[in-house]
């Protein structure tokens, strides 16, 4: 049985992007109930619906840290939001 992103996760691997100091964070989707975004944390000189491409690090770390919790993710054709299978 494939697991459900829980929000105990998403703090867990936001507390991990903010040891690795990065600017990057997941926030829940504002345009469905079951997604998520990757985005820029909020800050005063940038939209936080600013276009991000992480890279190949940041995608791996992610689906290693969701797959420890048996979370297969999948991705929309941007790879800014995900949800789990």
């Amino acid at each position: 049985m494939k697991g459900n992103i829980k929000p105990e996760m998403i703090t867990q691997f936001n507390e991990m992007l903010q040891d690795h100091e990065s600017v990057l964070r997941i926030y829940k989707s504002t345009w469905n109930d079951y997604g998520y975004e990757i985005n820029v944390m909020d800050d005063v000189f940038i939209k936080n619906n600013s276009l991000v491409y992480p890279n190949d690090d940041f995608y791996k770390l992610l689906g290693d840290f969701f797959k420890g919790y048996g979370v297969e993710l999948s991705f929309n054709n941007t790879g800014t939001t995900f949800w789990s299978l």
